[in-house]
């Protein structure tokens, strides 16, 4: 296979990247936060305020340290660390701040210099690497500070009090699956049958199938993937590798001879067409070729299953 030779745009990057702001606002839903942090929340959802517990545990930490002028650790200097470098890449190629550059970040630089870095687009992500170093330090500081287990106790409670965000109001699409029902008997059928062929599902959507048809979006033929684990044609990432896409785009020709061809050169074996995911032309257009791929042997049906379909694809008759 050839290179994909992607990358991500610089624009695209800052974009998704932290403004300095980000640092002190925090989600929406917070119950305790949220309103209070709503002027610090200016670009997206990139809400990295940690709340004030675990930061005041390891000033605490800090002070305590000092007057017994003493040295920090190793480890207390490495978590240190990755905590400044985190912040710094969070903040991304430009520095930020309400929407005013205040010049270029030391990523901008790091992209530059080392091309691998270009494919990463959400730089705002690398607060999880400020959460841990922070979390660590402030449970050097508990062992420092040696509190009394009733004060440990309260501490704990605040803490977890600062993260409360239940409930959290989930959009329509995302209730798309419940795994407290059996899911289409598809699935289930595809996890009897032998070997690890590739399958496809149809129809093949790509992201904006997600407001169209959001039942029969990639996402989902994903996660239904976890009760067969054979390979899919399908797939859904923020990268989308050029074959898939000429497949994809190929896939509204089903059964068209070309489409077939370019499923057997990735060897899939069943083709799994869900009624509900076409409108009534698509559907109309789809059954006028299907006798003829089923008259020259390129697709054999094997299984009607509720509104899904199974073909089996064949080498084409001469």
């Amino acid at each position: 296979m050839s290179p994909e030779n992607y990358s991500r745009g610089t624009e695209e990057t800052i974009l998704y990247s932290a403004g300095v702001e980000s640092f002190l606002s925090t989600s929406a839903w917070n119950r305790v936060y949220g309103e209070v942090t709503d002027a610090f929340r200016t670009v997206g959802p990139n809400n990295l305020f940690p709340g004030l517990v675990v930061p005041g545990l390891v000033l605490a930490g800090v002070i305590a340290l000092r007057r017994s002028k003493e040295r920090p650790s190793r480890e207390a200097v490495a978590l240190g660390v990755l905590l400044v470098t985190a912040a710094l890449v969070a903040l991304g190629p430009r520095v930020r701040a309400f929407g005013h550059d205040l010049g270029p970040g030391p990523w901008g630089l790091l992209r530059d210099t080392v091309p691998v870095f270009q494919m990463i687009r959400v730089t705002s992500r690398a607060g999880v690497f400020l959460a841990l170093p922070l979390a660590m330090l402030a449970a050097m500081a508990l062992v420092r500070l040696k509190p009394k287990p009733l004060v440990l106790a309260g501490i704990g409670f605040v803490a977890l009090g600062e993260t409360l965000i239940a409930p959290i109001p989930m959009p329509q699409w995302s209730k798309l699956i419940d795994t407290r029902k059996e899911p289409p008997p598809v699935y289930r059928w595809l996890a009897e049958q032998p070997g690890r062929d590739p399958i496809v599902h149809l129809p093949m959507l790509d992201v904006y199938g997600l407001e169209r048809r959001p039942a029969f979006h990639e996402s989902v033929y994903m996660v239904y993937s976890t009760l067969h684990w054979k390979p899919l044609v399908n797939g859904y990432a923020g990268i989308e590798p050029k074959r898939y896409v000429e497949i994809r785009n190929l896939a509204r020709s089903f059964p068209s001879p070309a489409f077939l061809a370019a499923l057997r050169g990735v060897g899939t074996r069943y083709v799994i067409v869900h009624r509900r995911g076409y409108g009534p032309f698509q559907w109309e257009r789809l059954q006028k070729g299907m006798p003829e791929a089923l008259a020259r042997g390129a697709l054999r049906e094997v299984a009607v299953l509720g509104n899904e379909t199974v073909y089996e694809i064949a080498d084409p008759s001469p």
